[in-house]
């Protein structure tokens, strides 16, 4: 009975040191809650420590140039494949006729064979003088035959007057009638050499039309074969250089044969093309920058020389043709046809265009100031990524943004008039970080 009593009295202690504890637990929260409602707030401290500080640039629109690129191949504006026009062995080629050699305009390139083509400028050259000789041999001959028909006619006529008179002497019974057969037998004698005559007057006019017509013949012959014995001698028709000499001296080159390709490099054409909208501005004339494919830091100036009529409906661009004028005989630093280019064009005329500090545009993207409050109702400025559409860069001052800054990026979408970027203090900043706007120089708000 004893140990049952004791138990009883054990288990009573623990349950009341049990509710104890749970009162004093109840009792210190509620006093913490109480002190923590009736606490005296230390005034709100404006030094912001540990909110990073940045510049800001508040974008608007600014007068720049517009930009467009494109890419073409470089071609020679002079440059030929010289043509063999006739067929022969190849006689001479000139010392120094070589491949990337120097060529003046007008120079000997080389020299065919020549004495079969001097040989046949020799024959067409008889032949013409010999059918000309027949020529004027025809006129002598029509000129003696128009007097031996003159004079056959004449004499025609004198016996026709003959034989009239002793016909009348016969009507007159005085004539003797055997006569009259003797002046009619020399009449007829007479009109039919006067007939001969004719017909050989009458021939001399076809004769002359065909001997006339092997004359022109022969003398165009002549003229070709002239001609081909000129083109036997093949001189350089523009300065240049030598891309290829093809053949060498005793080489038998055929007619149309290209015997070398001759590249002049005082003009350069690069064929770009642009979109369409960049038609809207006058780009005849207009400066290009061109940079060639490939790791160089070389750049060439040139001006749009034309722009094509047409444009492509399918690529929705327009193609403009980019001279380059250079020294062709500073071989260093030239544009030489065939490299591949990137074309920057600039317009001459200017555009309100949006722009803000190259070194603010990461990963096409920009950080913008964006205004709030925090939860007690406070004002707080955040740093918010937003993306962007770059146009094109640009370099040189702008003093009504900041005269400081020379590289610029032009947006195209993204951005609005007004926008407060961040250009200054982005290290280390990420989207969404509490910031504070510097209140002096360069981006102050």
């Amino acid at each position: 009975m004893s140990e049952t009593v004791s138990t009883i009295f054990r288990r009573l202690s623990v349950v009341v040191r049990s509710v104890a504890g749970l009162v004093v637990l109840a009792l210190a929260i509620g006093l913490f809650m109480l002190l923590r409602a009736t606490r005296t707030l230390p005034p709100r401290s404006d030094t912001g420590l540990g909110v990073p500080t940045v510049g800001v640039l508040a974008v608007e629109p600014v007068a720049v140039h517009r930009r467009w690129t494109g890419y073409g191949t470089a071609r020679s504006m002079d440059a030929v494949d010289v043509p063999a026009l006739v067929a022969g062995r190849l006689k001479t080629r000139p010392e120094g006729i070589e491949d990337g050699a120097p060529i003046e305009a007008g120079r000997l390139l080389v020299q065919i064979e020549p004495d079969d083509y001097a040989a046949r400028v020799a024959e067409l050259t008889q032949r013409v003088a010999a059918i000309q000789a027949q020529l004027d041999g025809l006129a002598i001959d029509e000129q003696r035959l128009a007097e031996q028909v003159g004079l056959a006619d004449d004499e025609v006529a004198i016996l026709t007057r003959q034989l009239e008179r002793v016909v009348d002497a016969i009507q007159r019974s005085s004539g003797n009638p055997q006569e009259v057969d003797v002046r009619q037998a020399a009449v007829a004698r007479a009109t039919r050499t006067a007939a001969e005559a004719h017909r050989q007057l009458e021939r001399l006019p076809a004769q002359r039309a065909n001997l006339s017509a092997q004359l022109r013949a022969e003398q165009s012959a002549l003229a070709r074969a002239v001609r081909d014995e000129t083109r036997t001698t093949i001189r350089a028709p523009i300065a240049g250089r030598f891309q290829q000499v093809s053949y060498e001296a005793d080489e038998w080159v055929p007619a149309g044969a290209t015997v070398a390709r001759i590249v002049g490099l005082a003009r350069v054409e690069v064929p770009l093309a642009l979109p369409i909208s960049a038609i809207g501005d006058r780009l005849l004339g207009a400066a290009v920058t061109l940079h060639a494919d490939g790791p160089t830091e070389v750049t060439w100036t040139g001006t749009i020389a034309r722009i094509a009529p047409e444009a492509d409906s399918q690529a929705r661009s327009v193609m403009v043709f980019v001279e380059v004028v250079q020294d062709p005989d500073q071989l260093a630093g030239q544009l030489l046809p065939g490299q591949f280019m990137l074309g920057t064009v600039t317009s001459p005329a200017t555009t309100p265009q949006l722009i803000v500090p190259r070194r603010a545009v990461l990963d096409d993207t920009v950080l913008v100031v964006q205004t709030g409050t925090t939860d007690e109702g406070e004002p707080e400025k955040r740093a918010v990524r937003v993306p962007v559409v770059v146009a094109y860069h640009i370099e040189g001052p702008q003093p009504t943004l900041d005269p400081r800054e020379q590289q610029w990026a032009v947006i195209e979408r993204g951005l609005s008039a007004g926008d407060r970027v961040i250009v200054s203090g982005l290290e280390g900043l990420s989207p969404g970080s509490r910031i504070r706007v510097a209140t002096s120089g360069s981006g102050s708000p």
